[in-house]
């Protein structure tokens, strides 16, 4: 019988393509760091075992990789990484005994595979720093004479960063430039949006020639051509071959740095155009780039035009030399595209795919979204008519309008796209006794990633929150290649078949087969928030000063604005930093002394009440807005019932718990027993007189 993974002319394996779309994700990239790590470990060892009786001979190519912010760094620098071959790293006996315990007799036995991104996104990253990296709370940056402040974190750590990606690793069993992976293309496109703060200049036309309309659009982005990495042909696509002959620019893995501490300009500047998708605004510096500006002039957009219709760019005579330069500052791409998903379907398909393509199963995206969830959606009355209060909510609304894609809405709710796949956090602690079914899997925990808080910058607070998701992103990956990368069985895809006569794309075999052990929820330790807390008051106290004297030349202004913050400014601008911080950890339980005693909880748990749900009531008494919390304003902001948030206030009275636990309960409302006035406030008469004076706020 006639192999039906081979073309039966021409004797080659059949090629189902792949592209990977790769969201924003500021720390979380860790997560996705992992996820590409457990894929290229798959891949490889499918390609090792491919001579196995039984395994499937089909090939999956990866031709387009597109990425916003972290998700553009990751795939970048994941594509260096993967030219020097995969390393594995074998998890150490402290962090197998760091995962929860599972009925499987076997676990899978790496940490990693590509040991310079797990580098790049566990090791270096942090606020406060380890050994030669000072960290995002450095001072390094302010420490160059003559150069404004850029951002409230110090961007340093971000160049060491990227000049260890990119130079020759330390050991030399990993510097060999390794160009047979034979699931990459040939030519693997990388595309990376940008913010670009100049703007790309169009014009309308309306019917005669003097009627133009002009319009500037911020977002931007570049695309590299990388060769030397893979063995693999893919399929011709007239707008990506139109787009790279344009717009792309060019790289081969053969010119990597050959030993560490050498740079290549041009690798420098493909490391720099990732950094510059991640440059989040006012937290990280943004970047500097300079591009040909005819890179603009002919570049394809993903947009469906007719025939001959070009659109181009109405750059002034400066910028139509065929030797001009267009330079730019540019933010986080995440800010116009954080989810670049229309890139990959351009370069993939030539456009949206068709319902041909849907049902084809020979080609797909997947995306990988650390942050799936939509954005908060405000309640009634919200926000408040007031300046301050529109201003705030001024910056999510443009962002959220920015990269909303009603495009890409109606193909969402079609369960039969087999053209589009996503990987997102999912966390369940493994069961220790095997279950009978699916029906008996563990539920999800409430939060599956630990780089969460903090609007995503909570990851940098610790390695142990990147290393757990860095890990999640393995497990998470595995179980999506195991159940539900699948397609239906085609003259492509072809596999060992579930009762829905789909077969997976991806077969696990090998090393990829063994099941990924789920690390324990990290927390941080009180003593180490504590040393965070000294580093950020000390980052405080260098940037504010630095930022007073880059606004204005005026020595008494400056004076009074100095003298303003010390005395008025700095110390409740402290509090508010440690609060806030304080508070996410609470909600999340990523702090270790905040956790409860089972014998104090016990009936609350036995009443339906979770550990979650307890967590996140005594971080809403250690709120930062408010001085005291109503049972009715707790209950409105977790979406609870007033008499279920009394049930646990009540419960949190209870003498045995330490007193940053214990609740207490005034006639404004409630707070920490910590929290709670002192002895005159407490008096009756005192009291009315002083709440007059300091009105605490009551939410």
């Amino acid at each position: 019988m006639a192999d039906l993974n081979i073309d039966p002319e021409s004797g080659d394996a059949k090629v189902f393509e792949l592209g990977l779309t790769l969201a924003g994700a500021i720390s979380a990239g860790a997560y996705t760091a992992g996820v590409l790590d457990f894929l290229f470990q798959a891949l490889d060892e499918w390609d090792r075992h491919r001579n196995d009786e039984g395994v499937p001979q089909h090939r999956v190519v990866i031709k387009v990789i597109t990425g916003a912010s972290a998700g553009a760094i990751t795939g970048a620098l994941s594509a260096v990484a993967l030219a020097r071959g995969l390393h594995g790293r074998e998890l150490s006996e402290a962090e197998r005994n760091a995962c929860y315990p599972s009925y499987r007799s076997q676990a899978q036995p790496y940490r990693c595979v590509l040991p310079a991104i797990w580098r790049t996104w566990v090791e270096l990253p942090d606020m406060a720093g380890s050994g030669e990296s000072p960290g995002f709370l450095g001072r390094a940056d302010l420490d160059r004479s003559g150069l404004e402040l850029t951002s409230v974190l110090d961007s340093t750590v971000l160049e060491r960063i990227k000049s260890e990606a990119i130079s020759a690793p330390k050991e030399a069993g990993q510097r060999h430039i390794n160009s047979t992976a034979d699931y990459i293309s040939k030519e693997l496109h990388i595309y990376m949006t940008l913010s670009n703060m100049r703007g790309i200049p169009y014009t309308v036309g309306f019917g005669r020639p003097e009627n133009q309309y002009g319009m500037l659009t911020h977002g931007d982005r570049v695309h590299y051509l990388v060769k030397g990495l893979g063995t693999a042909e893919s399929r011709p696509a007239a707008w990506l071959e139109e787009d790279s002959k344009n717009a792309a620019i060019v790289l081969d893995v053969g010119t990597l740095p050959a030993a560490p501490g050498e740079t290549s300009r041009d690798w420098d500047a493909y490391g720099s155009a990732a950094l510059a998708s991640g440059a989040f605004p006012v937290g990280l510096a943004p970047r500097l780039l300079s591009y040909e500006a005819r890179n603009y002039i002919d570049r394809k957009l993903p947009i469906n035009l007719q025939p001959g219709v070009f659109v181009k760019p109405c750059f002034p005579d400066s910028l139509k030399d065929e030797s001009a330069r267009f330079a730019f500052q540019t933010l986080d791409g995440g800010i116009v595209n954080n989810n670049p998903f229309d890139y990959a379907q351009y370069a993939l398909f030539g456009g949206p795919p068709t319902e041909e393509h849907k049902k084809a199963g020979d080609r797909a995206i997947v995306m990988v979204a650390p942050f799936p969830d939509p954005p908060k959606f405000l309640p009634e009355n919200a926000p408040k008519p007031g300046i301050a209060a529109i201003l705030r909510a001024l910056y999510p609304a443009l962002v959220n309008q920015a990269r909303f894609r009603i495009s890409e809405l109606a193909p969402a709710v079609d369960g039969r796209d087999y053209s589009r796949f996503l990987i997102s956090p999912r966390r369940r602690i493994p069961r220790t006794v095997r279950p009978n079914d699916s029906a008996e899997r563990a539920p999800e925990e409430r939060f599956a990633i630990a780089c969460g808080l903090l609007g995503g910058f909570g990851g940098f607070l610790d390695k142990s929150f990147r290393a757990h998701d860095f890990q999640l992103g393995r497990r998470n990956c595995q179980l999506f290649l195991a159940e539900s990368f699948t397609v239906q069985a085609n003259g492509i895809v072809q596999g060992r078949r579930a009762d829905n006569g789909e077969v997976p794309v991806v077969p696990l075999v090998g090393s990829a087969a063994e099941p990924t052990p789920l690390p324990r929820w990290p927390q941080l330790e009180r003593d180490v928030l504590a040393r965070l807390e000294q580093k950020m008051q000390a980052r405080l106290d260098a940037v504010v000063p630095a930022f007073i004297d880059g606004q204005t030349r005026n020595r008494r202004l400056r004076f009074v604005m100095r003298r303003g913050w010390a005395w008025f400014l700095r110390r409740p601008t402290l509090r508010l930093i440690k609060a806030t911080v304080l508070y996410d950890l609470v909600r999340r339980r990523q702090v270790g002394d905040y956790e409860l005693d089972q014998g104090v909880i016990e009936p609350l748990l036995a009443r339906g009440c979770g550990r979650d749900d307890i967590a996140a009531v005594i971080a809403e008494l250690v709120h930062p807005a408010f001085r005291f919390r109503t049972e009715e304003g707790i209950a409105g902001a977790l979406d609870r019932t007033p008499a279920f948030v009394r049930d646990i206030l009540v419960a949190l009275q209870d003498d045995r718990l330490p007193t940053h636990l214990r609740s207490w309960r005034d006639v404004a409302g409630w707070t920490t027993w910590d929290g709670r006035p002192g002895f005159l406030e407490r008096r009756a008469i005192f009291r009315i007189i002083l709440r007059r004076w300091n009105r605490p706020t009551v939410g």
